[in-house]
């Protein structure tokens, strides 16, 4: 797995596997990390610039696609299929077939989805018509346009400006075919490819390719949020931590005695942590 230091983001660092969608997933969790959303994926290549590794390279993201006849379902991180069962999903590609969702799933995602972005948001799925979709999203309309809204959040409107200033004027959105889809049946779930900006940045949700070995999965990991927010001073609370760390997770470990060391703040699992003053902490 390669690390990549963004140079502009203080300790904002991407990892990058290359290969099947299983065994990045894997290797990710291995080291406290999640697949990348495509909103931190975002923050990265606008910290990093065009010619970073981030920029310059495609991976697969958090998010996902899956579809259900006439409709979309566009998963947030928390709710993607793939993320739920990397495994099968992918042993499916290798054999050539559909990732196709059981009743429950399918039900599980209709549950949360919206087709008003803003409840979507806040609730994990976009229920996406077709008649919605554009082959191509105007820059311009990043953050004003439905899906780029949930897909990049609140980091919509400064990488529609970032892909602006870098040559991009529209970008290619690519899904599943609407009569291949109403000809399976029932639901099957495809992963959510973000191209390079040499490619348009093009975002690909149609392709049956978990099994490919040159594949890339991405995660981040960000020390710099804490530090951004004023915040200093050691952290005994860290290093009790990172002792208790060490009996089964070295990667949380080696975090949190980053953290200690620069006396800053970190992000594990989506959570925030404080550097603590030891004459605050109970006995």
């Amino acid at each position: 797995m390669e690390k990549i230091t963004i140079p502009r983001g203080d300790a904002l660092v991407v990892y990058q596997f290359e290969g099947p969608w299983d065994r990045g997933v894997s290797s990710l969790k291995s080291q406290g990390l999640d697949a990348i959303t495509l909103r931190d994926l975002a923050e990265a290549r606008i910290l990093g610039g065009a010619n970073s590794s981030v920029s310059t390279r495609w991976t697969w993201v958090a998010e996902n696609f899956n579809y259900d006849k006439d409709d979309i379902l566009i998963a947030s991180r928390e709710f993607s299929p793939l993320l739920q069962y990397p495994v099968e999903a992918t042993e499916c590609h290798r054999q050539g077939k559909e990732f196709y969702l059981s009743p429950n799933d399918t039900e599980k995602l209709r549950r949360a989805a919206s087709s008003d972005v803003n409840q979507a948001m806040k609730f994990g799925v976009l229920l996406l018509k077709r008649s919605k979709i554009l082959s191509d999203i105007p820059v311009e309309a990043f953050g004003e346009e439905d899906v780029t809204s949930f897909l990049f959040r609140d980091k919509a409107k400064e990488y529609g400006r970032f892909l602006k200033e870098n040559g991009i004027k529209n970008v290619p959105l690519r899904v599943a075919g609407e009569a291949y889809a109403q000809e399976q049946g029932r639901a099957f779930s495809r992963a959510l490819w973000a191209y390079d900006l040499n490619l348009n940045s093009a975002l690909v949700g149609y392709n049956l390719i978990l099994n490919d070995n040159v594949g890339r999965v991405s995660g981040v990991r960000e020390l710099s949020a804490a530090k951004r927010a004023g915040a200093s001073g050691a952290s005994h609370g860290a290093a009790g931590a990172a002792r208790a760390g060490s009996i089964g997770n070295q990667a949380l470990e080696e975090t949190l005695l980053e953290a200690e060391r620069q006396g800053i703040g970190f992000r594990y699992h989506g959570r925030l942590y404080l550097p603590v003053d030891p004459k605050v902490v109970p006995k």
